[in-house]
């Protein structure tokens, strides 16, 4: 199920970037893999997003620093980390 959460992506949205440190505002990215929710036509749910510019957001979404194993384990350090800012336990729930 793809939950959605207004409130998650204005958080996000206020985060620095977790990748470069660009100051905020900051875009919302999804994962782009199906074990996160992602499918044909249907973005990851939204608690699956981390901050980041638009550079490092365009980059993550083309590959253009890391194949795709590479770019899961980054996204995986990135939503912890996006996480880390939010204040926010795993189990913890929008």
């Amino acid at each position: 199920m793809n939950k959605r959460s207004s409130k998650r992506l204005n958080d996000v949205r206020k985060l620095p970037c977790v990748s470069c440190g660009k100051a905020a505002p900051s875009e919302a990215a999804h994962a782009n893999w199906a074990e996160y929710g992602k499918g044909m036509g249907t973005k990851a749910a939204d608690t699956n997003t981390v901050s980041l510019c638009r550079i490092c957001h365009h980059d993550f979404d083309t590959y253009a620093k890391r194949d795709r194993v590479e770019s899961k384990a980054w996204f995986d350090r990135m939503l912890g980390k996006t996480n880390r800012l939010l204040g926010l336990e795993e189990k913890e729930v929008f």
